[in-house]
């Protein structure tokens, strides 16, 4: 084993360790080490070769206000300073305050949030819930979905390559068609199609059990992955009556 304190670092080390040692995802196992950034700053990123780049995917499409922002930086050093983090069982004021900011600012009679570090992990928090609330397993999905990486969300990524090989688990997955105009699965053309993908939807709920076993479907507002899918105006709130109901 070599001196963990002193590990080598250069150049050709660091390579070498991004190809023996890690597993990459998103991407194929490289055969050499990619890129290595070094800094970014704003909308730019600076690579080992000296070479600065526009990021315009603004890292994992996460980094909305750019990179090190010095609000933000300022605010982590500061916290950090008095408190990284804490058991959920007791409170903390910055989790506190987060839970009201979060509770103004979301629509309607919304007003408890469930914090979690990513995406997938909110969807598969919401996927509990709506199973522990209902009392129900069965939950749709939309084909050309992608709701994350951890299992029952890509169980939920319904159509999608990269859940083709996932073994399915976490809640029982039924899948309906998007509202996807341009390649419309019904053979229609909308606005004279009465928005068949919601019909639909109504059906399949009624023929998967109803209220008595289905407990909730999942949808991304707007398709990202799978091809920027804007559904009509009236789909999501026909879709809320069709819920409702």
């Amino acid at each position: 084993m070599i001196n963990l304190r002193n590990i080598p670092s250069s150049k050709e080390d660091l390579d070498g360790y991004e190809v023996d040692n890690l597993f990459h995802s998103w991407c194929y196992q490289p055969a050499q080490a990619p890129l290595r950034v070094v800094s970014a700053e704003g909308v730019r990123f600076t690579t080992e070769d000296g070479r600065e780049r526009l990021d315009f995917c603004s890292c994992f499409v996460d980094h909305n206000i750019g990179h090190q922002d010095p609000r933000v930086v300022e605010a982590i050093i500061e916290q950090s300073k008095i408190l990284c983090s804490f058991a959920p069982s007791l409170s903390t004021r910055p989790r506190s305050l987060l839970a009201k900011m979060l509770a103004e600012v979301t629509p309607g009679d919304l007003s408890r949030s469930f914090i979690t570090l990513g995406g997938t992990e909110a969807n598969e928090a919401a996927v509990k819930i709506c199973h522990q609330y209902t009392g129900r397993r069965k939950m749709l999905a939309r084909y050309r979905s992608y709701h994350g990486g951890t299992a029952t969300s890509m169980s939920l990524s319904s159509g999608d390559a990269r859940s083709w090989i996932q073994v399915l688990g976490g809640t029982d997955l039924v899948s309906v068609p998007q509202p996807y105009c341009y390649r419309c699965m019904f053979g229609l053309s909308y606005p004279n199609c009465d928005v068949q993908c919601v019909e639909y939807i109504d059906e399949v709920i009624e023929l998967e059990g109803g209220s008595e076993l289905v407990a909730g479907i999942i949808c991304e507002p707007v398709t990202g992955a799978n091809g920027i899918i804007v559904p009509p105006p009236e789909y999501f709130p026909r879709l809320r009556e069709t819920c409702d109901r």
